[in-house]
């Protein structure tokens, strides 16, 4: 896989991770299956959102049917 360097303005990548803060496994978050939502979190573990990406992995998790929900990663 490729390293690409892209410049985004700090200010870009705290408002977008404040907007998905927001999100929950109640609205967003439980309509991405798991795969979707590793992806989106590594999205933000790579702009050093840690914290989101946490998030993003636990809401999506949270959305899952029980019958359906794999052990949290």
């Amino acid at each position: 896989m490729a390293t690409v360097t892209v410049e985004i303005d700090r200010e870009v990548i705290t408002e977008a991770a404040q907007m998905v803060g927001y999100w929950n496994s109640e609205e967003v978050l439980n309509r991405i299956n798991m795969g979707e939502g590793f992806t989106l979190a590594a999205l933000f573990d790579a702009l050093h959102e840690h914290a989101t990406a946490d998030h993003i992995i636990r809401e999506v998790w949270e959305g899952e049917t029980e019958g359906d929900r794999d052990p949290l990663p």
